[in-house]
């Protein structure tokens, strides 16, 4: 109790606590572009499958068109929790970040997956077809062949995320450049396997209900 200070003033005390009621205030200030991109987000992922279902009914130029800014309704969703994490935590991401995020969205992945992955095997078999237990499970959990998906994709930005701030990667992938650079290789990807009429996904060949509807909505 020694080192405490007793000779502060009253004014001294009033002032620091200013202080830290600002830095508070500053670090928890509400940003208010987050709820229109969350309202886009909702929005984008009510249209595209709604446009995926007429579509399917009336296949056409215009509808096609429609569905180019809804395929972002996910992605946003992911640019928002990176944005978030990045505006709260900094440079200073806490300890059990991934450990989290394996419980959060991996633990949830594997779960849902394994009954989705012995629900459609179990009806594929009653209804006479021939599917292997195995590679129904693998098409499901590997190639993520049903709409939990996104998950995957959320985990690999956040083990992106965290080892771009843990290892301080900006100093060698400035966000700037890499961003164009990530995006023309992704069109590049995207270009080729349309060219050469190269599904890009496994699960086009797969047996499940849902990856066929998959396919066919992504080769419009």
């Amino acid at each position: 109790m020694s080192s405490l200070r007793s000779d502060i003033t009253p004014r001294e005390v009033v002032q620091r606590l200013t202080i830290v009621i600002e830095w508070v205030g500053g670090a928890m200030k509400r940003i208010e572009e987050i709820y229109w991109l969350r309202f886009y987000g909702c929005l984008a992922v009510f249209c595209f499958h709604f446009l995926d279902r007429l579509n399917q009914r009336y296949d056409n130029l215009y509808i096609d068109l429609a569905r180019i800014p809804t395929v972002l309704g996910t992605p946003v969703f992911i640019f928002i929790s990176i944005f978030l994490f990045s505006a709260r935590y900094g440079s200073h991401i806490p300890k059990g970040f991934l450990a989290n995020r394996i419980k959060y969205v991996m633990v949830p992945y594997v779960v849902y997956g394994l009954i989705y992955s012995t629900t459609n095997y179990l009806s594929v078999t009653a209804d006479g077809g021939e599917l292997g237990f195995f590679d129904n499970f693998v098409e499901y959990m590997v190639y993520a062949g049903w709409h939990g998906y996104f998950l995957i994709i959320a985990m690999q930005f956040y083990v992106f995320y965290w080892v771009y701030t843990r290892y301080d990667l900006g100093r060698y992938l400035p966000a700037a450049p890499w961003l164009v650079l990530g995006s023309l290789i992704s069109a590049g990807y995207w270009g080729v396997t349309r060219w050469f009429e190269v599904s890009p996904l496994a699960t086009c060949t797969g047996s499940s209900r849902w990856a066929g509807s998959t396919c066919s909505s992504l080769h419009w």
